[in-house]
């Protein structure tokens, strides 16, 4: 399926003003997460078109990756992003964390999938699609990132997830 037919899990932009805007990195997850997965508004429209459209707002689960080495220094993993796969507007850039649009792979949050369901199959899709974590880890969702200053940001709603 190519990127203008898959259809992604995206919310209306004013859900987001509705429960609180903010600029940037927000760790209010239980202010956010709840409500707009919650909010009854969550559909699936053509990826295509949602990646111009600033009045939706697609969810993306973002995965970083941290660890502390045995001098007690702390690691994040971090890489700079291929020059021919995915986002043409991330090309090249460096990035600290994986992550990806919630499909209807994923479930269909119009039926009786649970919103919060859908969203953590997601999560894990793309953890499976993008790398292997063969060890123990733990997981915690430690905010939100919101950045309408560039036109990648204005169509996305990252959700940060550290594992350590």
């Amino acid at each position: 399926m190519s990127v203008d037919q898959e259809l992604v899990l995206v919310l209306p932009t004013k859900v987001l003003h509705d429960i609180g805007h903010f600029e940037g990195f927000s760790t209010e997850v239980e202010k956010y997460l709840p409500a707009l997965l919650g909010c009854g508004e969550l559909g699936y429209r053509p990826r295509g078109q949602m990646e111009e459209d600033p009045s939706f707002k697609q969810l993306i689960p973002y995965c970083m990756f941290r660890y502390t080495d045995e001098q007690g220094v702390v690691h994040l993993f971090n890489y700079r992003r291929g020059g021919g796969s995915g986002e043409a507007r991330l090309r090249a850039k460096r990035s600290v964390g994986v992550g990806g649009h919630i499909s209807t792979l994923d479930g269909d949050v119009s039926r009786d999938d649970p919103p919060n369901e859908v969203y953590r199959r997601g999560l894990q899709r793309e953890l499976a699609e993008e790398v292997a974590v063969e060890s123990p880890s733990r997981e915690s969702c430690v905010g939100l990132i919101n950045d309408e200053a560039t036109p990648v940001g204005r169509v996305h709603l990252g959700v940060v997830h550290v594992f350590d």
